[in-house]
Formats: structure tokens, C-alpha cells, sequence
């Protein structure tokens, strides 16, 4: 566990390293976020972090889990110049280079979340609002579509069916294409993960580890 730890720290601190030659003034700008005393000011799925060279800081003054420093860090570190155009939205497994992680996608994210909501789909629509998310209009067959921020101009699309006439519950999360381009796939599988814990957390049906 000490290596682990040891392993996470230096991957932080190399990333911090880069943010701290970026031009945060006008990354600021073109992100349109806030630059409150050199740190960008992020949201991340309603909560509002500070990047900087020197750290990371959730709402609460501390330090996030790594797994939210890291793509927050790469994300600003991606962050292409200008918002990229939304493009459609695929799938997890649509990405280039998400083969490796398409099945612990599926099974942590596409298939846990139906069974922390089964039942309770309204316990769901709730605690994706409580991120900032909206009840979407989109031509898809499910009962529920939620459109969630994740970023400033990255959003995730849930979708959900409860459990109807012999008929599973199930669910799907899709990211517009364009989001390959400010986050790779593994901080892609993270902002899954992160989706579903929150979620759960939100609505106090299980508590589910970062």
C-alpha cells in the first residue's frame, strides 16, 4: 500500500509539474471558468474544485480522492484551446484504445448503477439533479434520460429502463464523441465510476468506494 501511495503521489506531482507552465489566465478564459488566486475554479459534477501547481482542493478545503486530482489535472492539461464541437453520442466502448477497460466499465458503471436503483428510478433522477443534471429529451427507448455536467463542456448521458415484465433493469452512459479529445479513456472510465458513486452516495442506497 506504501508504493502504491508512493506511485500516486509522484504521478500527481508530475502533473501539477505541467500545470504550473500552462498560461492558467487564459485557460481561464477559454474554458470560461473563474481564476480565483492563480487556481482554476472547476466544476466537477456540481462541486466546485481549485487547480493549481500547488495541488488540488475539493469544496471542503481538503484534498479529492486521486482518482478526481488526476482528471482534473488532465483535463486541464488536454484542455485543446477552444470547446470542441459536440459530435453525437457513442458509447464507453466506442472510444479507440477502451478495450481494456470496456468490460469493467460495463460491469461497474452499465451494470451497477441498475442494481443500486432497482425499483426506484425517481431515488435516481433526483441524484443526478443534485449534480446539476436534467431530465433529457433525446430519441432513445429508455424510461429515464438524465443529461449530466461533468466539466465545463463535457456532459454524460444516462440512460435507464427499471426492471418491467420479465425485463431486467438496465442502463447505458454515453459520452459525446468530442469528449475523447479532453479526457483519455481510462479518466473517461473514472468519470463512470465517479458517476455511479456519487449517485448512490446522493440517494443512500449504497455506499460504494472511490
Amino acid at each position: 500500500m506504501a508504493e502504491k501511495s508512493a506511485a500516486f503521489e509522484k504521478t500527481l506531482r508530475e502533473l501539477l509539474r505541467r500545470i504550473q507552465d500552462l498560461d492558467l489566465a487564459g485557460l481561464s478564459e477559454q474554458m470560461g471558468v473563474p481564476l480565483i488566486n492563480g487556481a482554476l475554479i472547476l466544476p466537477y459534477f456540481g462541486a466546485q474544485y481549485s487547480i493549481s501547481p500547488q495541488g488540488v482542493m475539493g469544496p471542503d478545503g481538503q484534498e479529492p480522492p486521486f482518482s478526481v486530482s488526476v482528471v482534473l489535472c488532465r483535463y486541464v492539461l488536454s484542455f485543446p484551446g477552444q470547446p470542441p464541437e459536440k459530435e453525437g453520442w457513442v458509447s464507453y466502448k466506442d472510444f479507440p484504445g477502451s478495450e481494456p477497460l470496456a468490460g469493467w466499465f460495463r460491469q461497474n458503471v452499465e451494470r451497477t448503477l441498475p442494481a443500486v436503483f432497482l425499483g426506484n428510478g425517481n431515488a435516481l433522477v433526483q441524484a443526478c439533479q443534485d449534480m446539476g443534471g436534467c431530465i433529457a429529451a433525446y430519441d432513445y427507448p429508455y424510461d429515464v434520460l438524465l443529461e449530466i455536467p461533468v466539466l465545463p463542456h463535457l456532459n454524460v448521458l444516462l440512460l435507464f429502463n427499471d426492471a418491467d415484465d420479465g425485463f431486467p433493469a438496465n442502463s447505458l452512459v454515453l459520452f459525446d464523441n468530442s469528449a475523447i479529445r479532453l479526457l483519455d479513456v481510462e479518466c473517461l472510465s473514472v468519470v463512470g465510476w465517479t458517476l455511479t458513486i456519487l449517485a448512490a452516495r446522493s440517494a443512500g442506497l449504497m455506499e460504494l468506494e472511490d
